[in-house]
């Protein structure tokens, strides 16, 4: 084991730049210290590295080397230069020395432990605080678990501090850490392609290019180019750099989903996915890296509209072939360098003949590249064409053969492909020639379990290839040692893509095997998943959901092949868990339309399952906004429930047609339909289906300003979801509990529910909840008249809303904002241009794509701005509009409160008889739906008429009325306690008014009954 201390000059290209003549004697100085350093504390200076020294140290001291390189560099008076900040890095491991210099995986980590420190930094890894004594006043500082850019798994990062080091504090260290990326960690190290990678990223760095297309055959290492050169430009993409596998992507149709799932983008709306995500995309600088996109070019389309309308965003991808869009760049990939004829020459230099010395020491220990064995490595690397899946494939041979056997093997399978399939592409030969050489050299018995390996898709467990394909842990080791599988750094397996192919092709040819194999695939996956369905509702819901989010790509693919084949009994299996899955993921577009085909497939035969298929597919039908088709896909469901005598099932139906209901405003249907569950849940013992209707009927009573018993029904299912432990039921029980409280005026305890509801969405990563309650937060603190805290509250939702792209939820911190800013009499710089904007720009969308409620609300918005603006007719005008749109969704509650504005507006302009009118048609749609927290703001600006019309004493009792209500809410009560401080009313008035007001409403009520 040997010790390596690398430097360099932060920002040396650019004082090269500035001052050539300056930095040149610099540099001479700069060199003849390090030097000096290092052969005085026991090292020795093995090249020059641009503005820095690669340094190895057999024994000496080279931490405090370390720090007197600083220290003397810092001394040093580099004149008009200020200063140079030298950077250094030192990490021990293995290395061969061939001549003056040295190769192996030591070399690579520690050059990139020297990219993630700053100039005046010293950096180095666990391995030195282990194997050194600090020298005298020396510390270690642990920077923290880290992971470098060449995708390794993450390692301790410590910093040596002392007290001479002219610099003490640094910023973050430049890994992976921090950017958002989703880059999969490699099980070996990066190895050559120092050119490609230079050249690809001068691609990705000129402004024109926004598609890179990394081009070439299977087998030739573009995605683990590309996975370098994401890491490698990490810092150049504030918003991160996402892997996209769409390997296991089935459809152009579905790859909106597979973006979503790389960036865990979740679809919070009913807007279609596609919007939402390129919404979200819209202002964004990342880097997406879609990987294996081959068999998806018909839809590379979609890649055009993300780069149309996210102009930050650029896409590298890896194909077979050219996606033949405008504005494409390619690069082609080749295979690996090797010696041509003139030579060995450099080891260092030939990035073939060092991959298959790392693949070849993973078969034989003792194997080293040197001059008797680097010519026979060459002429392997020729005979493959570089290609690095063929060179770790012939690598594995060594167990048995020579490199002089290899070579005359690869020969021979050249000569038998030659006669059967001409037409080959040279470099397909190479692979499928070394292929099917490592294919002869397999046992029967590891054949057998290789092509039935090929049904996976992504990584697997070890226990789910011996359910699967029948695989021994010796079977897996074999096929480990002989590179046809590969072991992740979770202790998982899996197959590069290309293999798979080829083992698959292999499976194909025994059609009856094939269809075995991928049936048991999927009972087992089915079953996977069965025997976890209650506990993702549970305690254990944040550990299981991991466990089960590993195993998604397997758990979809088992999911179609059940839907395909019809199995009533193996759907069933998947229903609830992919239900869930899908939910938790977002995809409810790829939900809704994996269970249509289900619903097909099964037809009547179905019985049970089929029914409870129609209602999965219904929840996630109304979830997307068809709320007409979820009716009538639970009405069919309900009849076979009802034939079958099943009444749970009965109930959950009914359940869901109550939830349609509630969605459409509906609120007395809504009622209906909970009322008859409750019973049969309680019967059956349903503890989350009774939790469930219980925060629907809390709903429907909040919403009809009924909170006394919104608050009790919340209770309970709070008391339900706590005895179930599910942390998503406990945290939306939590939020529905604090909202009604807040409408009760006791803000303190909705506080609190707030914020136990917020640690848990911490926990279980749900941004768009988070934002919502940081939200309910800012508006607490409006309705408590304490605006300078709801500001922070409100800024930080937008800000996250934002984040999300959504337009929906972004209007909720902005019209409190808005009216903050009205009260106040004031915007805040930039604040109603930015309101005025946003609004204009959700209009504009939503009416490309349709989006009739994004439309009313965003009308609504711009309504609140005008009439900010005393601008009456405008905000008129946007909220008869935003009504229009209301009544033709069918919305009566959003609809009466579109009139109860109009009411408001047309009472601020003095029309006191027009705002009369308006009122008391409120009042009219309030009294046919039972609504009662608008017919109570409404007879609140009644009272301001009948006050202004000069019936001031029933003004006076409508509003005294209003803040005696138990329903009413605080804020409406301090309202009311507001208009009657202004009236500055006698004892005398008082009870005049009192014996008026019950007169009054009656002749009220008794008129809009009687439709005066």
């Amino acid at each position: 084991m040997l010790l390596f201390l690398f430097t360099d000059i932060e920002g040396s290209t650019r004082l090269w730049e500035r001052y050539p003549d300056l930095m040149g004697k610099a540099i001479t100085r700069h060199d003849a210290i390090l030097r000096s350093c290092i052969e005085e504390f026991g090292g020795q200076v093995f090249k020059q590295a641009g503005d820095g020294v690669l340094a190895v140290f057999n024994e000496g001291e080279p931490l405090r080397c370390s720090i007197e390189i600083l220290r003397r560099i810092g001394e040093e008076d580099w004149q008009d230069l200020g200063e140079l900040r030298v950077r250094v890095a030192l990490h021990i491991g293995e290395a061969e020395k061939h001549g003056d210099d040295y190769l192996g995986p030591a070399l690579n980590r520690t050059a990139k432990l020297l990219d993630i420190g700053w100039g005046g930094q010293i950096v180095l890894t666990q391995a030195i605080v282990d194997a050194f004594d600090l020298p005298p006043e020396a510390r270690f500082e642990n920077l923290g678990v880290h992971t470098l850019k060449n995708l390794s798994e993450p390692q301790q990062i410590y910093a040596l501090v002392h007290p001479k080091l002219p610099l003490k504090k640094f910023p973050p260290l430049r890994t992976l850490d921090t950017r958002p990326n989703n880059l999969p960690i490699q099980s070996t190290s990066f190895v050559g392609r120092k050119s490609e990678l230079a050249e690809i990223a001068k691609f990705l760095q000129t402004p024109s290019c926004r598609l890179l297309t990394l081009l070439g055959p299977g087998g030739v290492g573009k995605t683990r180019i590309a996975l370098q050169v994401a890491a490698d430009m990490i810092e150049d993409y504030p918003h991160g750099v996402y892997f996209v596998a769409l390997a296991s992507t089935e459809s152009p149709e579905l790859l909106t989903q597979a973006v979503a799932l790389a960036l865990s983008f979740n679809f919070y709306t009913k807007q279609n996915p596609q919007t939402q995500l390129l919404n979200y995309l819209r202002k964004k600088r990342l880097l997406l890296l879609m990987d294996n996109f081959e068999h998806l070019t018909e839809g590379a389309s979609w890649v055009s509209d993300v780069l149309e309308q996210a102009p930050g965003v650029k896409v590298l991808a890896t194909s077979r072939e050219r996606l033949n869009l405008q504005g494409e760049w390619v690069f082609e990939v080749r295979g690996m360098r090797f010696p041509g004829a003139k030579g060995i020459g450099d080891l260092e230099s030939y990035s073939g003949l060092e991959l298959f010395k790392q693949s070849a020491v993973r078969v034989r220990r003792d194997f080293e590249l040197n001059e008797e064995t680097a010519p026979l490595v060459a002429e392997v690397c020729k005979l493959v064409n570089g290609l690095p899946l063929a060179l770790e494939l012939a690598a594995s041979w060594l167990r048995i053969l020579s490199l002089e056997e290899i070579i005359e093997e690869i020969e021979k399978s050249f000569d038998f492909l030659e006669t059967s399939t001409r037409d080959m592409p040279e470099r397909h030969k190479s692979l499928s020639a070394v292929f099917e050489y490592s294919w002869r050299l397999l046992t029967d018995k590891e054949k057998d379990i290789l092509q039935k390996l090929a049904v996976f898709q992504g990584s697997f467990t070890k226990d789910a290839a011996e359910d699967v394909s029948g695989a021994s842990l010796p079977t897996l080791s074999a096929l480990l040692d002989k590179s046809l599988l590969r072991k992740t750094m979770e202790n998982r397996y899996d197959l590069h893509e290309v293999i798979r192919q080829y083992a698959e092709m292999k499976l194909a040819v025994y059609p009856t095997e094939h269809e075995k194999t991928k049936k048991r695939h999927c009972r087992y996956y089915g079953g996977f998943l069965e025997s976890r369905v209650d506990e993702l509702q549970g305690p254990r819901q944040i550990e299981i959901g991991k466990e089960v989010g590993r195993e998604f790509d397997n758990l979809r693919k088992g999911w179609y092949n059940a839907i395909e084949d019809g199995e009533a009994e193996t759907v069933k299996k998947y229903l609830s868990g992919m239900s869930f899955l899908y939910q938790n993921e977002g995809l409810l577009q790829e939900a809704e339309e994996t269970l249509s085909r289900a619903v097909e497939n099964l037809s009547e035969k179905g019985g049970l399952i089929h029914a409870c298929v129609l209602r999965k597919q219904a929840i996630f039908s109304y979830n997307t906004g068809h709320y007409e088709k979820a009716r009538k896909l639970l009405e069919r469901s309900l009849v076979i429930f009802r034939e079958k005598q099943n009444r749970e099932g009965e109930a959950l139906a009914l359940t869901n047609l109550g939830n349609v209901a509630l969605f459409e405003g509906n609120f007395k249907e809504a009622e209906d339909h909970f009322s008859k569950c409750l019973a049969t849940y309680e019967e059956t013992g349903a503890i989350l289906e009774r939790l469930d209707v219980l925060n629907s009927m809390g709903i429907v009573k909040r919403e009809k300003g009924d909170y006394l018993k919104a608050r009790e029904l919340f209770t309970e299912a709070l008391s339900r979801a706590e005895e179930l432990g599910n942390p998503s039921a406990i945290s939306k029980t939590l939020v529905n509990l604090g909202n009604t409280v807040a409408n009760l005026g006791e803000y303190e305890e909705a506080k609190k529910l707030y914020k136990r509801s917020l640690d848990i969405y911490d926990k279980l990563g749900e941004r768009w909840v988070k934002a919502m309650i940081l939200h309910n937060l800012g508006e607490l603190a409006y309705i408590q008249d304490q605006k300078e805290k709801a500001r922070p509250y409100l800024i930080e939702s937008l800000a996250m809303f934002r984040e999300l792209c959504d337009m929906w939820a972004m209007s909720r911190p902005i019209n409190l904002l808005t009216d903050i800013a009205l009260e106040e009499g004031k915007f805040e710089e930039g604040q109603y241009e930015e309101a005025e904007q946003y609004f204009t720009e959700r209009l504009t969308v939503s009416e490309e794509i349709n989006d009739r409620r994004g439309m009313a609300e965003a009308l609504e918005g711009l309504s609140t701005l005008a009439r900010s603006k005393h601008n009456y007719d405008k905000a008129e005008e946007m909220t008869r509009k935003s009504r229009t749109i209301y009544k033709d969704l069918g919305d009566q509650q959003r609809e009466l409160n579109s009139l109860l504005k109009l009411g408001k507006l047309t009472l601020e302009k003095g029309e006191v008889e027009k705002a009369r009118e308006y009122l008391i048609s409120v009042l009219e749609g309030a009294l046919l739906i039972d609504y009662e927290s608008i017919m109570l703001l409404t007879l609140m600006d009644m009272a301001q008429v009948y006050s202004e019309g000069g019936d001031r004493f029933t003004g006076l009792g409508l509003a005294r009325f209003v803040r005696g209500h138990t329903n009413a809410t605080v804020h409406l009560k301090n309202r009311a306690k507001v208009f009657i401080d202004v009236l500055g009313p006698t004892k005398a008035e008082i009870k005049k008014a009192d014996s008026l007001v019950g007169k009054k409403l009656k002749e009220i009520v008794e008129g809009v009954l009687a439709g005066e």
